[in-house]
């Protein structure tokens, strides 16, 4: 009688087989199917060869059976998960992101309601207590009620959506049945998606039934879940498998114009003249440059006479995938309340302030430099620099200077002695000629003087005065009454352009 690696005994065929020696193989074998110290494939002498992919069959393990966590990198092999095994349409919104397979395109896209309340904006990728985004529609809303995003562009190789709660996980909140729709410019609509019935999770991936180029995505729904709960929506998402993940490293975008390249390169140089006329008509002469020299990459806005309206606003779009080509601005109006800003690519020209003066974007300050110098002019003054002095002309009156033109300074002595026979109780200076209009004198001085002061002859201060008997002439003088003294005056010119 042997006895094997699993615990259970052979016998010879000769052998007398008692029934101790049964209750043990019994006993061998129950163990090797013992809950926690039973049979186990790890290919291990006594153990079972480990199950290879062949031995799995399809939809045998399933996610209710993989526990959170329980399935780890090291457990999985090198290439142990193939194209085959994996369903269409079963990677989500969060894998899909992470794995920059595809992009969403409808982040912080503008939208429009048919019903309900919108909070936010439904298209941004969060929800707060204390900043919600959402789309609400009551119980008692009559349905349909559809929500329509516009995309800054018609995109292609639209695939999918998904929709979130406002609480989270809250499939409570979803809606039962809905339908998306697709357009290219909102007049046209084709069916993307329809849902009927089923359960689903919030941020669940619906992918269209045919990947199209749209730039009007509408969400239309047709029924409440059952309850009391009003159906709510937000961080709607739209996905297209030709955009990547361009937009979510957007510090990194290296492309001509991403968002790095216009925060550190863009330069707007007027090729005419930008005038307001006063009345809420701005001209730009021939065209503007808009340039990012270090990647040499530019295009035109044209040039032109755009009215704006009240509170109104000129802009240009980018052409992202354009260079050297020329667009035309547009005329934005001015939507008052808290909105996110959708319009990545858009460039603002310049703003009307209410019904009164326009404003312009502080980079066409650039063509203060540039051969076209009309910029010198601000609220109808005009500057120019003369023989290296700013002057200005306000309203065709002449022209004027602006801060001191110049500064003389010298020092003269003021002597009174009949002893030695000097009389300087007045002096004149000469000095470069200026406007005595825009010219002033300081004077300071020390010394001594003698004078008669009740009889008796007594030190006495001496004071000095200065004014201007030319243009080129200024004289000094002391007091008369006295009977001698002796001064030291420093003197000082001003002369204001």
């Amino acid at each position: 009688m042997a006895k094997l690696p699993s615990g259970l005994r052979t016998f010879d065929a000769a052998e007398t087989v008692r029934r101790i020696a049964q209750n043990e193989n019994i006993e061998a074998t129950d163990k090797l199917f013992h809950e926690v110290q039973g049979h186990k494939h790890t290919g291990a002498p006594g153990d079972g060869p480990q199950i290879g992919t062949a031995g799995l069959a399809n939809n045998a393990v399933t996610s209710a059976k993989l526990g959170l966590g329980s399935v780890n990198t090291a457990a999985i092999g090198n290439s142990a998960v193939t194209p085959e095994k994996i369903s269409p349409n079963t990677l989500g919104r969060q894998q899909l992101r992470s794995g920059g397979l595809s992009g969403n395109i409808a982040k912080y896209a503008p939208v429009t309601v048919s019903a309900g309340t919108l909070t936010g904006n439904p298209t941004a990728p969060y929800t707060l207590p204390s900043e919600p985004n959402m789309w609400q529609i009551p119980r008692d809303a009559a349905l349909p009620a559809e929500l329509t995003i516009k995309l800054d562009a018609r995109y292609g190789g639209m695939e999918g959506i998904t929709l979130g709660s406002s609480r989270g996980s809250d499939r409570s909140r979803m809606p039962k049945n809905f339908y998306i729709d697709g357009s290219a410019d909102s007049s046209s609509w084709v069916r993307l998606y329809t849902h009927t019935g089923s359960e689903y999770e919030p941020f669940q991936y619906f992918p269209f039934a045919a990947a199209g180029d749209w730039q009007f995505i509408k969400v239309v729904v047709t029924e409440h879940r059952e309850g009391t709960n009003p159906t709510e929506l937000s961080c709607i998402a739209v996905y297209t498998r030709s955009y990547g993940d361009v937009n979510l490293n957007a510090l990194d975008d290296i492309r001509p114009w991403g968002l790095n390249a216009r925060m550190q390169g863009l330069i707007m140089m007027p090729e005419g003249q930008i005038a307001d006329n006063g009345t809420g008509t701005v001209t730009i002469g021939n065209a503007i440059i808009v340039m990012n020299p270090a990647s040499g990459t530019y295009f035109r806005i044209a040039g032109g006479a755009y009215a704006l309206p009240t509170w109104g606003y000129l802009y240009a779009d980018i052409p992202v995938t354009g260079h050297g080509v020329q667009v035309t601005p547009q005329i934005g109006a001015w939507v008052d309340g808290k909105a996110h800003y959708g319009h990545r690519n858009r460039i603002i020209i310049a703003q009307r302030s209410g019904s009164g003066n326009i404003f312009f974007n502080g980079a066409l300050q650039a063509r203060l430099f540039s051969t076209h110098t009309v910029a010198d002019s601000v609220d109808g003054i005009d500057f120019r620099v003369n023989e290296g002095r700013l002057e200005y002309n306000n309203n065709g009156g002449g022209w004027k200077g602006v801060g001191i033109k110049s500064v003389q300074r010298g020092v003269t002595p003021l002597k009174y002695d009949p002893n030695s026979n000097t009389y300087d109780t007045d002096k004149t200076v000469w000095i470069n000629t200026v406007d005595t209009s825009k010219a002033f004198i300081n004077i300071s001085y020390t010394g001594y003087g003698w004078a008669v002061l009740s009889g008796q002859i007594l030190p006495s201060d001496v004071t000095v005065q200065a004014n201007f008997v030319s243009p080129y002439q200024i004289q000094l003088s002391t007091k008369v009454f006295l009977l001698s003294h002796s001064v030291s005056v420093s003197w000082e010119v001003i002369e204001f352009a």
